[in-house]
């Protein structure tokens, strides 16, 4: 095939000029959608445990143990737990700082929550380049269907994954980042957290710009790649709305999969003919499940491919 020109979008789009001239990221389309998930790779949950096990989660407080939730197997609901807390102190410091009371303890707090995302993004960078982290064999599927140059460019690989393997990576084409990436640490969404919530903030934040000070709005939203992360659900919606072939690679439909869930609820996919699932057979039931109370009027085809994920 040959060379392909692409265009970086903030370092959590990177298109081909070919099939978006205009590089207008909101107009792109797509006739085949690839979602890939946590099981998508391997040892996923690896780099974020590693840092809960070596890092107080509020610098001096000893109230809740991040290395108890990592031994008792719950990782995922200490992301819950760290994502929620920056909701709280967030609020509480809008309402502190309008009423003029002091807020500096609120700020610094909100600061240490946010040093997880650089800690954690740090492990995944170090995971990818000892290759303790690498895709699941299934993304040999994945190349094979990029085989000729119409292929490369009529697919979307949206990963809802932070690590760059997706990015390294130059047989996958079109790649997207649902949920931001170690690149860009300050964009990561964790599990449970909806997109919109900054645009909530950034509302706010134009109503009033000077409400709040450069350092405050660098540490309450998302530096300098809002205009990217406003693009992101939009280009999910256009995509899915418009894609012919939908595949969901380690992909549970899990409670935390909520911004996924909704689009996938909500668009309406007019051209959908084709949903291909790759994951783990023991997860087959519950996942058609979810997927016909999300879009009860599809009649295309529904393939299930068992994957190796463990």
């Amino acid at each position: 095939m040959e060379k392909i020109e692409f265009h970086n979008y903030g370092n959590l789009f990177k298109i081909a000029v070919e099939k978006l001239p205009s590089k207008n990221l909101k107009e792109l389309t797509v006739k085949r959608l690839i979602i890939a998930g946590n099981g998508s790779v391997s040892n996923g949950w690896d780099p974020v445990k590693k840092v809960f096990l070596e890092k107080e989660l509020v610098k001096g407080s000893g109230r809740i143990d991040l290395k108890k939730y990592v031994q008792e197997n719950k990782t995922l609901e200490a992301i819950i737990l760290i994502t929620h807390l920056k909701r709280v102190f967030r609020s509480k410091l809008l309402k502190d700082k309008a009423s003029k009371n002091d807020y500096s303890s609120s700020l610094e707090i909100i600061k240490n929550l946010n040093e997880f995302n650089n800690a954690i993004a740090d492990e995944f960078n170090k995971s990818v380049e000892n290759k303790s982290l690498k895709f699941q064999p299934e993304i040999k599927i994945i190349y094979d269907l990029l085989k000729t140059k119409e292929e490369f460019l009529e697919t979307l690989f949206l990963t809802l994954n932070w690590d760059n393997l997706a990015w390294n990576d130059d047989l996958l084409g079109n790649v997207g980042y649902l949920h931001g990436n170690v690149l860009n640490p300050e964009t990561m969404f964790m599990p449970s957290q909806y997109m919109s919530e900054n645009f909530e903030f950034l509302t706010f934040h134009s109503l009033n710009p000077s409400f709040l000070t450069q350092e405050e709005r660098i540490i309450l939203l998302k530096g300098n790649k809002d205009i990217y992360l406003e693009s992101i659900a939009q280009v999910f919606n256009n995509c899915f709305a418009n894609c012919e072939e939908l595949y969901l690679w380690g992909v549970g439909l899990n409670i935390y999969d909520t911004d996924l869930m909704v689009t996938l609820s909500v668009v309406i996919p007019e051209k959908l003919k084709k949903i291909v699932i790759i994951n783990r057979n023991s997860d087959q039931n519950s996942i058609t499940s979810q997927l016909k109370v999300m879009l009860p009027n599809y009649n295309g085809e529904i393939q299930y491919i068992n994957s190796s994920t463990t």
